[in-house]
């Protein structure tokens, strides 16, 4: 995944997305005030492997 430069603040998740199996997808989008940031989709591989990171929190 590429991150831009002058933009990495924004896309700090993609961290725990590099090493993980599956696929994803990351989608950005810009927020109002000019930042980028993004949303991501993956398949039940990685969503298995995410779910397992020790990073991953819910909110209930």
């Amino acid at each position: 995944m590429s991150i831009p430069h002058g933009r990495r603040s924004s896309w700090l998740p993609a961290r725990y997305l590099i090493g993980l199996p599956g696929k994803v997808i990351a989608i950005p989008y810009e927020l109002g005030n000019g930042r980028v940031w993004g949303r991501h989709v993956g398949d039940t591989t990685f969503l298995r492997a995410w779910l397992g990171h020790p990073d991953f929190h819910m909110i209930k």
